[in-house]
């Protein structure tokens, strides 16, 4: 299979921008056929090791990411609440871990974005708009029962969100990292608390 336009440098840049450093060499070795078919020459081995700039800030954000979702879910299934209802997960690179409320096509997902500055905690509804217009004509009495003010968000397609964001930590910072933590698990179990009777 020919790839063209690609030369032996773009597609290392590639490779190492979407692979954990613990799985770079298995994936490198998996495609050297590939790269073989496609370039008339390979860089040398040593030119893995010269990290590029894109990669390195990339790397930061997912180590920043796993570092704070392992904290994250160690601090939350401490609290008796939090672990009754919830399952435990492991941590991720991603910005956002997700939690089951025993509804099939919804569940409560929670983002950490650095970039934006911003902890988010939102009922995330897939496929079901019914759902969706159910839980927004009782809006009154779901947010009097979070003590929350949510921002719904229909977009017209298939998926829907009711949500809450938080920009005033500064999640660059491990040093209220407590406080970040304290204000999701509060958020999440309010949440799960004032829908659950609705789905």
């Amino acid at each position: 299979m020919k790839l063209p336009g690609l030369n032996a440098s773009k597609l290392l840049v590639i490779i190492r921008s979407l692979t954990a450093p613990d799985q770079l060499e298995g994936r490198i070795r998996r495609i050297t056929a590939l790269i073989s078919e496609n370039m008339d020459s390979v860089p040398e081995e040593g030119a893995l090791a010269e990290p590029d700039k894109i990669s390195e800030r990339r790397q930061a954000t997912l180590d920043a990411r796993y570092s704070f979702w392992k904290s994250f879910l160690s601090y939350a299934f401490k609290n008796p609440e939090f672990a009754e209802h919830f399952r435990k997960k492991k941590p991720t690179q991603g910005s956002w871990v997700t939690f089951g409320i025993g509804a099939t096509g919804c569940h409560i997902g929670v983002t950490f974005n650095i970039r934006k500055n911003e902890l988010r905690a939102e009922l995330f509804i897939r496929d079901d708009r019914k759902l969706y217009f159910t839980l927004a004509s009782q809006k009154k009495a779901i947010e009097a029962e979070a003590g929350l003010s949510f921002e719904w968000r229909d977009v017209g397609g298939k998926n829907s969100s009711i949500r809450i964001e938080n920009h005033s930590f500064k999640l660059a910072s491990k040093r209220d990292r407590h406080k970040q933590f304290d204000w999701l698990i509060d958020v999440v179990l309010r949440m799960r608390k004032a829908f659950v009777k609705y789905l």
